[in-house]
């Protein structure tokens, strides 16, 4: 005998169904003479106890028991052991309907273009700010892959000076504006930016000096600025030995290349070669005692230059550091009013500047009772120079010309001078006596009219 709770299935015999009836099944139709959908499932719940759970209340899920409307359906549902409906479907092939299996999650091969998109830019933005995060903690690189967009930071330089600099600007040169505007002009395919300052009056010129433009070896000088701030603080010694390590070591301008590696150089020396000689090698080297490029650039901000930032181990040959007339010719300023360094620090600084081995720039537009300090970049696509010029008068003026120029065009060489040559012979002409004022004239005794002697 088998045990009580348990029963032998009931064999149902499969009946033969006319063609009428199948063509009125496969059309959704109720087959004549058949109960209504779900009455079988209302007979089965009446019978049941309230607290049990049958498959017949899943199905009024589907079909409620309180509607006497047949609904058309091309299969009739049965359950399974878990109470899921079913459909029948052709022999063999039994699935559960899309309502049962649905997934609370979009299908990935169904997504729209525009989500893939928006997944994958969210994505992108997220993994950058994770990675740049982690290099931070770890200290970055010591320079900057990528330098910003030339076009959006020329952008947001204004036109206005005030905007772009702390610079003390008194009146414009007027009469050497248009005459440097007609040689800048005259020059094409050359792109000069140009800016004078007179140190004592603050009389500027200014033709293009906010653009920002290729450094060249110009990045050395504000490089040379924050090592002289770091005398001045104590953290360098001049006479520190720093040791040209593989790599700092680099090919273009200078000689300090050629000696093997592991070589000491005072830190003066590093420094006076970075200037004099314009020594690449000796640029990494300070660039690195300085703790990288990257806190250099946060320096640069702080002292007010909006343009200036290095991007690239030297040599730079792309020209990928950048810099501006306006930007160069601020950090002048300030370091002959001794702001950023000391007075003892800027008179060693000026006199490093004075001792350029390349005369052929600036220098050449002057004669030879003027003295110049300065700092020259030359490299393919820009040729520069800027410094400080006393005239033999005793007047000073800061200028920076910048030429951007056509793979190494050397007409720049020409060009550079002749507008050297312009500002240095404005500053030579004597001081046009000041107008009177009225109180002047009022206190001026009255002429003299002498008696007619004539009878």
């Amino acid at each position: 005998m088998p045990p009580e709770d348990s029963h032998q299935p009931r064999r149902r015999s499969r009946k033969r169904r006319s063609r009428k009836h199948l063509e009125q099944r496969s059309l959704g139709q109720r087959p004549s003479g058949q109960k209504p959908w779900g009455s079988r499932a209302k007979t089965a719940i009446a019978r049941t106890p309230p607290t049990a759970k049958t498959p017949a209340q899943s199905l009024r899920l589907l079909a409620p028991a309180e509607s006497t409307m047949p609904v058309r359906r091309p299969n009739r549902p049965a359950q399974t052991s878990r109470g899921l409906p079913l459909v029948y479907q052709p022999r063999g092939q039994l699935t559960v309907p899309r309502s049962a299996s649905r997934s609370p999650w979009p299908t990935v091969a169904k997504l729209p273009l525009w989500r893939w998109l928006a997944r994958g830019l969210i994505g992108a933005v997220g993994v950058s700010v994770i990675m740049g995060t982690v290099l931070e903690l770890l200290g970055g690189s010591q320079y900057v892959s990528h330098p910003p967009e030339t076009d959006l930071a020329a952008a947001q330089v204004s036109d206005s000076l005030e905007a772009m600099t702390q610079l003390p600007l008194g009146e414009e040169m007027t009469p050497l504006q248009g005459q440097i505007e007609a040689i800048a002009q005259k020059a094409a395919p050359l792109d000069p930016s140009i800016f004078v300052l007179d140190l004592d009056t603050g009389a500027y010129l200014n033709y293009r000096g906010g653009n920002p433009v290729p450094a060249a070896s110009t990045i050395k000088l504000p490089i040379l600025v924050a090592f002289f701030q770091d005398v001045d603080a104590g953290k360098i010694d001049l006479q520190e030995q720093l040791v040209m390590e593989p790599e700092t070591i680099a090919g273009g301008s200078g000689n300090m290349q050629y000696s093997k590696p592991g070589t000491q150089y005072s830190a003066l020396e590093t420094a006076t070669r970075m200037i004099t000689i314009s020594d690449n090698t000796a640029t990494n080297m300070l660039i690195k005692r300085l703790g990288g490029s990257n806190l250099l650039n946060q320096r640069f901000g702080t002292w007010g230059l909006n343009a200036t930032a290095i991007h690239e181990r030297l040599p730079d040959l792309t020209g990928q550091n950048q810099t501006s007339a306006v930007d160069l010719a601020h950090l002048l300023v300030q370091v002959n009013q001794g702001e950023l360094v000391s007075l003892p620090a800027r008179d060693q600084m000026l006199e490093i500047m004075r001792q350029v081995k390349n005369r052929s720039l600036l220098p050449k537009g002057l004669d030879s009772k003027a003295t110049i300090a300065h700092k020259t970049g030359n490299i393919k696509p820009m040729l520069a120079d800027v410094g400080i010029v006393e005239t033999p008068t005793g007047k000073r003026y800061a200028i920076v010309v910048m030429v951007r120029r056509p793979d190494n065009d050397a007409a720049a060489k020409g060009l550079i001078p002749n507008l050297s040559r312009q500002v240095y012979q404005y500053f030579q002409q004597p001081a046009p006596a000041p107008a009177p004022t009225p109180e002047a004239i009022a206190d001026e005794p009255p002429p003299k009219v002498e008696a007619n002697a004539d009878p």
